[in-house]
């Protein structure tokens, strides 16, 4: 009489194969981790430039209703009594995002990079981050001292050429705005390469490039 067969337990892994497993997921992540990160900071770049075109896009909806001017930087250019930031809810370029209270928060979030987004820990209070950094040549301050005025269209002789805004990620360093692009001039270095070292410039004609800060020079900043 023959006794019945055992069943047979399943063979479970080596340590050899174990450690080959560990060893080739450890080679997969080692390759896969720098091209994800790169595939999402290019969807970051991409977003970037899409917003400042977006913002063009509502800077000359504006143009379309002030005569041909550009927006300033600060609503005290066109009347000391506005006191309105161009990247605020309450900036005139808000409407031309959305309705509302919904459009005026909206409009704050499109006014900066989500690569340079974080709580901002100067004024104005609530803003997610650092604005983009605007040509005070195109888009001036206000300062009592200088009597700015808003600038038409008409005075930007080589649009395309010309910057009107780019990337900021200048943690610690408020301000709004540039008017020279040597290194000691004032918020220049709020224009930070952000985007695998390059900087995302929105042009007065409209178009975005990626630019390192030493390509850019001061006939760009020039009207």
């Amino acid at each position: 009489m023959h006794r019945p067969a055992r069943p047979r337990r399943p063979a479970g892994f080596t340590l050899i194969e174990l450690l080959t497993v560990i060893a080739i997921i450890g080679i997969l992540a080692a390759i896969l981790i720098p091209v994800v990160g790169k595939v999402r900071e290019s969807a970051r770049k991409s977003q970037c430039a899409s917003q400042l075109r977006g913002i063009h896009q509502a800077i000359t909806l504006y143009m379309g209703e002030s005569r041909n001017f550009y927006p300033p930087a600060y609503g005290g250019v066109i009347n000391t009594s506005l006191t309105w930031w161009w990247y605020k809810a309450d900036s005139p370029l808000a409407a031309y995002v959305g309705s509302g209270g919904a459009g005026k928060r909206a409009w704050i979030d499109h006014s900066i990079c989500v690569t340079g987004r974080a709580e901002a820990n100067v004024e104005p209070p609530g803003v997610p981050g650092y604005p983009y950094v605007v040509n005070y040549n195109v888009m001036p301050n206000y300062n009592a001292s200088i009597a700015f005025k808003a600038i038409p269209s008409s005075a930007v002789a080589r649009p395309s050429q010309t910057i009107l805004m780019a990337d900021s990620g200048r943690a610690g360093v408020w301000g709004v705005g540039f008017s020279n692009v040597t290194p000691e001039a004032n918020n220049w270095s709020r224009v930070v390469e952000i985007h695998g070292e390059r900087t995302n410039v929105l042009w007065c004609d409209g178009h975005v490039t990626a630019a390192r800060k030493t390509e850019i020079t001061q006939e760009n900043c020039r009207l």
